[in-house]
């Protein structure tokens, strides 16, 4: 029964940081707000996450799951080490992503420098045409 109850709390662990994303987007989802949704310590959603990322990587397999196994049923058994092959490919992504969002320089660039300004070509006004008005004395063909 210990399982059991250990895999209902990761459940509804993973269904509260659902809710608080649907509700109020990405951003809200910490590990502090996901405790009160559940009605739980913070404490002991570490216990079952090591941190915010881990729990956002339990709650996107959970999600890719279903799919991963009605895949295996369509295509066999090979869909299960391609669907894996494909999460694996993802989470290299978003991998890189992370790691280029805790480059010093990355985190220099985007807080301490300045953004970069677009210039636009100054368009100078046109003088208006001139008006060939009368001509200068003695430039008259008569």
């Amino acid at each position: 029964m210990g399982r059991a109850w250990q895999d209902l709390k990761r459940e509804s662990i993973q269904q509260a940081v659902i809710r608080l994303m649907c509700r109020e987007g990405l951003k809200s989802v910490t590990m502090e707000r996901v405790a009160q949704e559940v009605g739980i310590a913070k404490g002991t959603v570490y216990l079952h996450y090591r941190d915010k990322q881990d729990l956002l990587e339990a709650v996107k397999d959970a999600a890719l799951e279903p799919m991963i196994e009605e895949m295996e049923k369509l295509l066999g058994a090979n869909a299960r080490i391609r669907a894996l092959s494909i999460n694996q490919s993802h989470e290299r992504q978003s991998e890189a992503l992370r790691d280029q969002r805790r480059d010093p320089i990355v985190i220099l660039e985007r807080r301490v420098l300045p953004a970069p300004r677009v210039v636009a070509p100054v368009a100078r006004p046109r003088s208006p045409p001139r008006s060939p008005g009368p001509a200068p004395p003695g430039t008259t063909g008569d």
